[in-house]
């Protein structure tokens, strides 16, 4: 059996997910996918001992009004 499942924005994802109430400025939206830290950081480079580390929820901002093209589920991963 096939369930297909249409979604038009990130607000209607079931890995939307926040960075928390303590974030500066607020919550965030942000990418909750178990594979959102590879799809969204894999074009960046990480130098070691920096403070900018690939696992931080601010790679994985999302505008709430469309669906990035590094989203998990539009690069074939499964929902």
């Amino acid at each position: 059996m096939q369930i297909i499942v249409q979604i038009n924005s990130c607000a209607e994802c079931r890995h939307r997910d926040h960075s928390g109430a303590f974030t500066p400025g607020g919550s965030r939206p942000i990418c909750g996918h178990s594979k959102a830290v590879k799809t969204f950081t894999q074009f960046k480079t990480f130098k070691p001992g920096k403070e900018d580390d690939k696992w931080h929820w601010r790679h994985r901002v999302l505008d709430m009004k469309k669906i990035p093209g590094k989203c998990p589920l539009v690069l074939g991963y499964l929902y």
